[in-house]
């Protein structure tokens, strides 16, 4: 399989030895920067910029395209074209060397060189939430978060350099602190781990375990400067961990709370969307409650940031910022974006439309600065037009979006390094953590794997799904004979949850244990699982061989609380029903049997991890336009895909349906007024809910208003306002009365000038609009030029000038046309038009000469002038025009 590179070249994919512990394989690349993913935001400088210089590298989903964007200048320098990640969910670790990213809907995963600008390796995971790659310095590990395993990979390589770190199922967060410790939760022992690099390759690394709260709550981490941050959800309580100090705080949470991956500074800020509140805790831990201006709740966690908080609404279109004590000191317009992220880097904030073409970055002192990521004149540039039709192609082949830039086809060229990079080692000690003043759970330790023997796995096939939407009609999952709704099992000693806090779905186990049978002949085996296009998972199982009156299924779930269900009956199959799980997140699923005295048997071992999905929620924001003779449609992508990315949209018609892949554009051909167009997303699981029909409407007769005039001697500029009525940009034409010339712009200049005019004359114009559909309007617009005058000259001492200049009714120097007038010296007269003079009997030659009279000039020209209402002519050696003597600024006599 061959893969575009960053160069124009292409390079095959060579295999590595398998990662230990059943991660997955990685895959060494030859080639530079190919269509792999990349992340919503990196952050890292490369060789190309200066150490010093601060550097983000901005994703726009819609176009696949990465901009690296100077956060110093808040300009783009650099866009690349990343086939194959457009519309789709990726996430990103970094170092100052090393860019590791992962395509969530995909599951690959690809590790970017930053000196060198290459993809150096990629490794396939299960597609969906799950699975992460972290990076510090040069340490990495692959987290596996529903089967709990920690595996230290190469970032350059993600070759696997150590055993694998076993952890119980379910872990949550993940993340380096300063000192280059991993810190994770472990929900179901309640504790968490510091996982710190032994300095030697291969050695298994240092971990430390501390209780945090009592088992089976629903836990949601940040990782601090120097520890971890815990939000117990279910106690409501925030838990900080530094060092050896373990500090637990009691929030009053009216809701489901966030807090932002990862938090800087003291403070930190639990989020509450529901009642768009702010509930920030220091490092005392003395809490303050903030509201958070606007409506819905469809707030993001709050990144706190120089003393003060940014809380991006996605529904809003705004990041709003609080102050130290809450009060709001301002609002960050994310136009056009229905995804906003945040993200601290050095001494910048950034803000990024994902699905959009804008950014922000925020300085130490809050100074905001806005980033055009489709700016002109960079390197891999193709930005998009002003106003880009739609495409003209059923197939739909224009890019996504109407503001989506065309893709560049001419990457940077990159300057290659000659040197892998060394490994540091890490220079702080593991921490150790002091024993909370209640009664911790027990906590397990964690287990090491050893490298499993290499193996050889092809890289996953590339080839391109089916683009037709699947049926529709297809038959649902086989339903459970009497599924019942998830239960909790309340854990040993439970700390009784906050008001508003749901309680937590608790580890599954379905009782105390029963001495009835042995255990090992009571724990069901062969656990799977299998999503469906429905959105249900179907779970199987094979049953003990002691007898189980029931049994109880249970959920390790990559993100939020464990759930479990009871079947009816010794049933080995049981079916989630769709909208329990969250689509898009790996689960993996584990079974405890029930025996007749509701004893229950330890949990089987997890099936592997599956992603569950649906049809993709509905297209936003359709629009319709009636052109002459085509119907232009454009919509924004769903901002749910359920799971499994959006491979094409179904517009519908009255009469009709186009596919459109590709692209979120269509031209159809003219359709009836008032008929009703329709377009709908559809994934691997089919074609989801259409969106709201919109109707086609001709554009209204265009309007115009002449807001003023700008008269010169040789022109008229008329400046307008035109309203096209819905069909487009307009086309505008100024005419003149008795000149066959018209001269015609786009509207949008909001000015035309007609040139080539007489000095002084009062002209019939019209201004004309006509839009898209040919409708037209027709505006009178009178116009006058600018009236010339020139001035008598002719200075002397000699008495020469005493009498003046004479005036003519012909243009030359004759008795028979002298009219025994004359123009004294500094007389003004309005001139009309030029003419090139006869010979006279009073000259001896048609060419005049005024010698020192008027510096010398010499010309033939004769200019007509007006006198008391008549027309004369005064030599041009005489006459000093306005404008600097302009003779153009005059026609010619007729």
């Amino acid at each position: 399989m061959r893969y575009r590179t960053l160069n124009g070249h292409s390079g095959r994919w060579k295999r590595l030895d398998g990662l230990p512990g059943g991660l997955p394989t990685a895959v060494t690349a030859v080639a530079t920067l190919v269509a792999a993913v990349i992340s919503v935001v990196a952050f890292a400088p490369d060789r190309t910029v200066p150490d010093t210089v601060p550097v983000a590298w901005l994703f726009s989903s819609p176009s696949g395209e990465l901009g690296r964007v100077n956060g110093g200048t808040a300009s783009v320098d650099t866009r690349v074209d990343v086939d194959g990640s457009a519309g789709h969910r990726v996430t990103v670790e970094q170092t100052d060397r090393y860019l590791v990213i992962r395509d969530v809907d995909t599951g690959r995963t690809s590790t970017l060189d930053l000196v060198t600008l290459q993809i150096s390796a990629y490794l396939d995971t299960a597609p969906g939430e799950g699975v992460e790659v972290l990076v510090h310095e040069r340490t990495a590990y692959v987290v596996d978060r529903v089967r709990g395993r920690v595996g230290p990979v190469d970032p350059r390589t993600l070759a696997p350099t150590g055993p694998v770190l076993e952890l119980p199922p379910g872990l949550r967060g993940g993340g380096f602190d300063t000192d280059g410790r991993l810190w994770l939760a472990l929900p179901g022992d309640g504790t968490v781990v510091a996982v710190t690099p032994d300095a030697s390759r291969g050695a298994p690394p240092t971990t430390s375990t501390v209780p945090v709260t009592e088992p089976g709550h629903d836990l949601t981490v940040s990782v601090l400067d120097k520890g971890i941050a815990v939000l117990d959800r279910t106690a409501g309580q925030l838990v900080t961990v530094r060092g050896e100090d373990v500090r637990r705080t009691a929030l009053q949470l009216s809701g489901p709370a966030e807090v932002a991956p990862r938090t800087g500074g003291d403070r930190v800020a639990v989020t509450v969307p529901t009642d768009r509140t702010l509930v920030v805790v220091d490092g005392n831990g003395a809490t303050a409650s903030f509201p958070v201006p606007g409506k819905g709740s469809d707030l993001r966690a709050a990144v706190p940031w120089q003393g003060r908080f940014y809380v991006a609404d996605d529904a809003a279109g705004v990041v709003y910022v609080l102050g130290p004590t809450g009060t709001p000191t301002g609002q960050i317009a994310v136009r056009g974006s229905n995804h906003i992220e945040l993200s601290v880097r050095g001494n910048h904030l950034y803000i990024n439309a994902v699905d959009g073409s804008g950014a922000q970055v925020v300085d130490r002192e809050h100074k905001v600065s806005a980033v055009d990521k489709y700016r002109e004149d960079v390197a891999g540039d193709d930005t998009p037009p002003p106003s880009p039709a739609p495409s003209a192609s059923a197939s739909g082949s224009a890019r996504p979006g109407t503001s989506d830039p065309p893709r560049s086809s001419a990457p940077p060229s990159v300057r290659p390094s000659s040197a892998p990079p060394t490994a540091r080692p890490p220079t702080t000690a593991p921490p150790t953590a002091r024993p909370p003043t209640t009664a911790p759970p027990t906590a397990r330790p964690p287990s090491i794997v050893p490298p499993a023997p290499p193996r050889s796995t092809a890289p996953a096939s590339t080839k391109p799904a089916s683009t037709r939407p699947p049926s529709s009609n297809a038959p649902p999952a086989t339903a459970p004979s009497s599924p019942v709704a998830p239960s909790s099992v309340a854990p040993a000693s439970p700390v009784p949850p906050a008001s508003g806090v749901p309680s937590s779905m608790g580890p599954p186990s379905a009782g105390p244990p029963s001495a009835s049978a042995p255990p090992t002949n009571r724990v069901p085996t062969a656990v799977t699982a299998q999503p469906l296009p429905d959105g249900t998972v179907r779970v199987g199982w094979t049953a003990p061989a002691a007898p189980a009156a029931g049994y109880q299924v249970g959920a390790i779930r990559a993100n939020g609380p464990q759930l479990t269900w009871r079947p009816d009956g010794g049933q080995t199959a049981f079916t989630v029903p769709a909208g329990t799980l969250t689509y898009g997140d790996q689960v993996a699923f584990t079974v405890a049997a029930i025996d007749a005295q509701g004893g229950s048997s330890a949990a089987s071992q997890p099936s592997a991890p599956v992603t569950p999905f649906t049809r993709p929620g509905a297209p936003l924001n359709l629009r319709v336009k009636a052109t002459a003779d085509a119907v232009d449609v454009a919509w924004d992508p769903p901002t749910n895909t359920n799971g499994r990315p959006v491979t094409g949209y179904v517009v519908a018609f009255d009469g009709g349906t186009r596919e459109v892949t590709g692209g979120t554009t269509a031209r159809l051909a003219a359709l009836p007024t008032g008929t009703a167009v329709t377009v709908a997303a559809y994934n691997e699981a089919g074609a989801g809910e259409p969106t709201a029909p919109v109707t086609v409407t001709p554009p209204a007769e265009p309007t115009v208003t002449v807001t003023g005039q700008t008269p010169g001697y040789t022109f008229v500029t008329v400046t307008f306002t035109v309203d096209g009525g819905g069909g487009g940009t307009p086309l505008c034409g100024l005419a003149i009365a008795g000149m066959t010339r018209v001269v015609e712009a786009d509207c949008a200049g909001q000015s035309l000038t007609y040139d080539g005019l007489a000095p002084g004359v009062a002209y019939n114009a019209t201004l004309t609009v006509t839009n898209t559909q040919g409708r037209r309007r027709e505006t009178p617009v009178p116009a006058t030029t600018k009236e010339l005058f020139g001035t008598v000259a002719c200075k002397g001492t000699d008495g020469y000038c005493e009498r003046g200049v004479g005036l003519y009714s012909q243009p030359m120097q004759d008795t028979t046309v002298r009219t025994g007038r004359a123009g004294l010296d500094g007389q003004r007269y309005r001139a009309t038009c030029k003419v090139v003079g006869r010979d006279g009997n009073l000259s001896a030659d048609a060419e005049l000469f005024a010698a020192q009279y008027n510096a010398n000039k010499r010309s033939d020209l004769w200019i007509r002038i007006t006198v008391d209402g008549a027309d004369l002519y005064i030599p041009y050696v005489w006459f000093n025009l306005d404008d600097n003597d302009n003779r153009a600024n005059l026609p010619d006599c007729r």
